[in-house]
């Protein structure tokens, strides 16, 4: 797929612009990923934005061949612009990266960030919380960057056993979804949680499974 021009770098991921639509961003990741877990991905993110428009980009796509996300380009301060740019240049040095780590510990304390930390706790959702992936936008909201994962998979470091963690609490998230004043978009949330539960259901049938063997 063509792509705008380069907006920055994860560890895990690129972001670009969308060469058509000035109010998209392209992120594609460095590695694959299975075809459930970009489903249940796309539909935490449906509901996130119902609960957080202000906060959290719309997603228009999803897909796991190419595994990429392009969603609503969110409005930037100039502060995390400089900060992604000096991390992103071809020559950043260590006290580049010293410097923004610095700047984002600060972010990351803000009582704006803070205070959409503890109202996504309080949803059920674990998530990265570097100050990196927040910005503000013009009306001071408070916007996540990043994308929230529905579950992870890694290796302990002493026992080398493979964990399967899920990084959402599907009781606490219907009970956010059930507060929404909108009964249409409350409905919408609710069906879209049942698709993200049933992603996960076929996940951990798919690893049950996988051990009977």
């Amino acid at each position: 797929m063509e792509k705008g021009e380069f907006l920055g770098e994860g560890f895990d991921k690129t972001v670009h612009g969308h060469p058509y639509h000035p109010d998209r961003v392209i992120k594609e990741y460095f590695r694959e990923a299975e075809k459930d877990k970009v489903i249940a991905r796309g539909y935490l993110a449906k509901i996130l934005y119902i609960l957080f428009p202000d906060n959290i980009p719309y997603l228009h796509q999803s897909t796991s061949e190419p595994n990429r996300i392009i969603e609503e380009k969110k409005a930037r301060d100039e502060e995390h612009k400089a900060m992604q740019m000096l991390v992103n240049k071809s020559d950043v040095t260590d006290d580049d990266i010293s410097f923004a780590q610095e700047q984002a510990d600060a972010r990351a304390r803000d009582p704006r960030v803070i205070e959409f930390i503890n109202k996504m706790n309080d949803t059920g959702i674990r998530f990265d919380k570097g100050g990196m992936n927040f910005a503000f936008n013009e009306k001071e909201d408070v916007v996540y960057l990043d994308n929230v994962e529905p579950w992870r998979q890694y290796k302990e470091s002493e026992s080398r056993d493979e964990v399967f963690e899920v990084l959402f609490d599907s009781e606490k998230l219907f009970l956010a979804i059930d507060a929404v004043a909108d009964p249409v978009k409350r409905e919408q949330a609710k069906i879209y949680l049942a698709r993200l539960n049933e992603a996960l259901g076929r996940e951990q049938n798919k690893r049950d499974n996988s051990k009977l063997y």
